[in-house]
């Protein structure tokens, strides 16, 4: 007779913050950075913090790094250019841009 295995599975409503060491990107210093990421019912939050035993920066960190979550994800990016808000290409937008700007530059010089 055949058994069915028994797999003990963690239940938990907790949700659980995963922790991460890693550097800041934006300059060549190297600043320690610890993201935190919870899981929430609307997607993850990540929030950031200077690393306090990193012997670079000693936790503390400038703006752009103490700004580092609010540059994750593509809701904010832009993904395509864009004129006037419509999704466009690369040759279209230079015909408009030679119709607005270059008849200007002249009488500006």
């Amino acid at each position: 007779m055949n058994s069915i295995p028994v797999v003990e599975i963690e239940s938990s409503t907790e949700l659980k913050t995963k922790t991460t060491q890693t550097t800041c990107p934006y300059c060549g210093v190297g600043c320690g950075v610890t993201a935190h990421v919870t899981p929430t019912t609307s997607g993850p939050k990540v929030t950031v913090e200077g690393d306090a035993n990193h012997p670079s920066n000693f936790g503390k960190l400038c703006i752009k790094g103490s700004n580092l979550a609010d540059t994750l994800g593509l809701e904010t990016r832009l993904l395509h250019i864009q004129c006037y808000a419509i999704k466009t290409s690369v040759n279209l937008l230079i015909g408009i841009l030679q119709l607005q700007r270059l008849p200007i530059i002249p009488a500006i010089h």
